[in-house]
């Protein structure tokens, strides 16, 4: 199986030579500068999928899996897991199915979470003996919805794990205080000063921009997420999203790492 699916042909990796290892690369190095602490916040995510997860042939489905990093985390840590890595951004899935989707058992789905038809997708893109996941992650993407939208997708995903399965959203929350909402910024702004010297969020997409393999895909982006927000969680706390998540159906919400506003949200089925 590979990426970008048959049903996106306007997301094919350009014919012109691109260093997609070197663009997944860079994409690391700029989330490692923002975020403290990203190489635990992922080690977390990946180790705690093994508590629904079989040893041997574990579903896991990735909700905003950009270009694929975190699938390689977990098909490094699960190499017999069939993954399933649901993106809409065509430049991402590019460099997704030039790197994770290599691997036979990765497949990645071009599909809007911000939709509720993203579910049926996953489902017509996974064998009917798959459709059942032992787990649903995600890292630093469903801040891009809105409440409205993000307890839908809880919602989803709920039917989409089996009995038993876990959830695990590792993101950005804020406080319920604005004084510790400003705290969280303080430190997060030392912690830039500290890190080192990486591309910005900006200046990776520039990169992408003054590329002219990727002119084609920057365009169909631009298409698909015209002026887009990207606030984090849209002013959603903790607490909304444990909120959301019960609603949905999980039983049980809890936190199982975080640094100030940062954290690894846990929710069983």
């Amino acid at each position: 199986m590979s990426a970008p699916p048959p049903s996106a042909p306007d997301t094919d990796p350009p014919s012109l030579p691109v260093d997609w290892e070197g663009w997944l690369e860079r994409w690391e190095r700029m989330q490692a500068r923002h975020l403290h602490d990203r190489a635990g916040r992922v080690r977390t995510l990946v180790e705690a999928v093994s508590c629904a997860a079989p040893d041997e042939g574990a579903r896991i489905l990735e909700l905003g899996c950009g270009p694929g990093g975190i699938l390689q985390a977990l098909a490094a840590r699960h190499p017999t897991a069939q993954l399933v890595g649901v993106d809409h951004d065509p430049v991402l899935l590019a460099v997704a199915g030039a790197t994770a989707g290599r691997r036979p058992l990765t497949l990645l789905v071009d599909a809007d979470l911000r939709r509720p038809e993203w579910a049926a997708q996953v489902e017509l893109a996974v064998p009917a003996q798959g459709r059942a996941f032992d787990a649903v992650v995600s890292s630093t993407a469903l801040h891009w919805l809105d409440r409205d939208q993000l307890g839908r997708a809880y919602a989803l995903a709920h039917a989409l794990l089996r009995p038993g399965g876990v959830l695990l959203n590792a993101d950005r929350f804020r406080f319920v205080d604005d004084r510790l909402d400003a705290l969280a910024e303080a430190m997060r702004e030392q912690h830039d000063q500290e890190a080192d010297a990486a591309e910005t969020w900006s200046e990776w997409w520039a990169g992408v921009a003054a590329t002219p393999a990727l002119t084609e895909l920057r365009r169909e982006r631009d298409r698909r997420f015209p002026a887009t927000d990207h606030a984090h969680g849209h002013g959603l706390t903790a607490d909304d999203h444990r909120a959301l998540l019960r609603a949905a159906g999980f039983t049980r919400v809890d936190t199982l790492w975080a640094w100030y506003d940062s954290a690894v949200l846990c929710a069983l089925r």
